[in-house]
């Protein structure tokens, strides 16, 4: 199963994506923030990355 990393502060954009993708058979992990976000990209090893670019904590200097 491939998996998802959310990584978006907009609970409803995360609830959006997360009950699209998993009706589709993804497996889905949210984060709020920049920094968890490459904390959980390094652990999870996401297959694809859905990345808010306008993040309060630094989204676009977002790098694994």
């Amino acid at each position: 199963m491939a998996k998802v990393l959310i990584v978006d502060d907009d609970p409803d954009i995360v609830k959006l994506y997360t009950t699209r993708l998993s009706q589709e058979g993804f497996s889905v992990v949210s984060v709020t923030d920049a920094y968890q976000g490459v904390k959980c990209a390094r652990s999870e090893k996401p297959d694809l990355i859905v990345l808010d670019l306008m993040l309060p904590a630094g989204g676009a200097v977002f790098r694994l």
